[in-house]
């Protein structure tokens, strides 16, 4: 049953209200997916930074034990108050989305279908951060009108509490208390933490847990049916937050990759079904590993990156042809030898094929008596390499 009701919180509890003063969202990740609000009201809720309403920030921030005041800069620079000591755990992004976007609403949140670019607040067009209503640690919150998912008792007061068939975590083990929907009695949370189920999955992986595992865990750790009665569904998929990489994003990398290594496509098409694919939450790059030509096929391999870290690579296959080569291994070539404004024409030989605006390696007979040597020469056209000095 949920409730509304006025509330007194407990020390440690750590609150500030945001805003963004432009352009921008902030985001956070629930159930699964990343949603957007133009404001926050921070908490800490199990040791991460969060909105009251339920969802992460991201990106993920942990706030060690003791911290008992948050702030925000105008840049997103989040800091904590620990004691006397003051220091610096991060910095806040904004999503950016472009002037067509339409972003609909989903319960406290926004979502979209696009992924957006991630600005610093107050760089590139971005808004900046405005903080108010701080409260510390030692300021608790008296007459605010908050949402709390007490849970529902039986008629001798057991408590019922209910595990859902999916759930999203951003810690690094997983233990009973994630799984429960809303308030944990706090004679049970402590036990209930004492069910260890192992290393939590990393983005856009999950891991099935069945309900005679949880069930056995319960007894391990002393809590019985006179304790509490659990709501469990036969199998519960614990994941963590998670991006869709759609097949059209990784197509175009793809192409990208083939146009920038192999010269300019005169017309590809795509081979077979590119899947779409699930990684961590983050700035999503691309990065080339290899352009392999086969027959009339293409195939291109790209990394995906996340926040800078390798994820995972996907291969497309294209069918087509490249530009033409213009020059073949052996060939005998003009090399045009420019230096500090002064060019000079040679005849020099190609050690390998390749197209207009590619590299290649030549090698030049010069000076009397003769000196082999090799260069790194440009291609500019059929018979016609550039090397700079």
């Amino acid at each position: 049953m949920i409730t509304t009701l006025l509330a007194t919180v407990a020390t440690g509890f750590l609150s500030t209200s945001i805003k963004v003063d432009g352009e921008g969202y902030l985001r956070f990740a629930l159930e699964g997916r990343i949603v957007y609000s133009k404001t926050a009201n921070l908490v800490s809720r199990d040791g991460r930074l969060s909105d009251s309403s339920g969802a992460t920030v991201m990106p993920l921030f942990m706030l060690p034990e003791g911290a008992n005041s948050v702030q925000v800069g105008e840049d997103g620079t989040i800091s904590i108050q620990v004691g006397q000591s003051k220091r610096d755990i991060g910095r806040l992004t904004l999503a950016m989305f472009s002037a067509s976007e339409s972003l609909a609403t989903q319960g406290a949140y926004l979502v979209a279908r696009s992924r957006p670019k991630l600005e610093y607040p107050g760089e590139k067009g971005a808004g900046k951060l405005v903080q108010s209503n701080t409260q510390s640690a030692n300021q608790p919150i008296v007459s605010k009108p908050i949402t709390s998912n007490r849970q529902p008792t039986t008629a001798n007061n057991t408590p019922i509490l209910t595990i859902p068939e999916k759930v999203v975590l951003t810690t690094t083990r997983m233990t009973l208390d994630q799984f429960v929907q809303g308030e944990i009695p706090e004679n049970l949370k402590s036990r209930m933490k004492l069910a260890d189920f192992g290393t939590s999955p990393k983005g856009g992986f999950s891991t099935k847990i069945t309900r005679s595992r949880i069930e056995t865990k319960l007894l391990m750790v002393g809590i019985e049916p006179k304790d509490a009665r659990f709501q469990i569904p036969e199998v519960v998929e614990v994941c963590a937050p998670s991006q869709t990489i759609d097949a059209k994003t990784i197509i175009a990398a793809a192409l990208k990759a083939v146009s920038e290594k192999s010269g300019s496509p005169v017309e590809l098409k795509v081979e077979g079904t590119v899947e779409p694919y699930q990684a961590p939450t983050g700035l999503v790059e691309f990065k080339t590993d290899s352009i392999i030509e086969r027959g009339n096929q293409i195939l291109a391999t790209i990394a995906i990156f996340v926040d800078g870290k390798r994820i995972n690579s996907k291969q497309v296959i294209f069918s087509g042809e490249l530009a033409p080569i213009v020059i073949k291994s052996g060939d005998l070539v003009k090399v045009e030898m420019r230096a500090s404004g002064i060019s000079v024409e040679v005849t020099g030989r190609a050690k390998k094929a390749g197209r207009v605006g590619e590299s290649i390696e030549v090698e030049i007979m010069l000076g009397e008596p003769a000196v082999k040597t090799s260069h790194l020469a440009l291609i500019k056209g059929p018979g016609k390499v550039e090397v700079k000095l």
